[in-house]
Parts: C-alpha cells; structure tokens; sequence
C-alpha cells in the first residue's frame, strides 16, 4: 500500500489525514474518502509517506478521479495560504 495526506473541505485542527491507495497518485488528484459516517471529496496534498499511525487504522482511497487533470501547485499553495489565515 502507499499512503498518501488528503486534504479534504471539512473544519478540522488536525489538517491532513491519511489514506491509502494501491498505487502512487500524483499530488492534487482529486480523491472520494470516508470521512466519519459518509464519503467526501479530497485533493491528494502528499504521496508516498511514511504513516504516521497504525496502519492497519488507515482508510483506503475509494475512487480517484484520474481522467482529470490534478490541481496546480499554485492553487495548492494558495489554498494552503487561505488554510492557515482562516483557521
């Protein structure tokens, strides 16, 4: 498995979570995931990390949207900006 940081549009202190995928995605691939009691959309934000848990507690990706082109970086980083200003 490959573990990869998804961020995802829900209000949380702990900011990225960690899932994982069978095979490598490119950063800014947008992803559906679990998230408590039903699935969202998140955007791909690290790939190839080390856990940071107990990997047998880690989420599977459910769907990628590969047919789509990935966020560029500089959304990414402009979403990260707002991330922090706002929170």
């Amino acid at each position: 498995m490959i573990y990869h940081r998804i961020a995802v549009n829900v209000p949380l202190s702990e900011g990225l979570l960690t899932y994982s995928h069978s095979e490598p995605l490119p950063q800014g691939t947008r992803v559906l995931v679990p998230f408590r009691n039903k699935t969202v959309v998140g955007i791909v934000w690290e790939t190839d990390i080390a856990p940071d848990m107990d990997a047998a507690r880690i989420l599977s990706i459910q769907t990628t949207f590969s047919d789509e082109p990935p966020l560029p970086e500089n959304w990414r980083d402009l979403r990260s900006f707002t991330s922090r200003y706002y929170h």
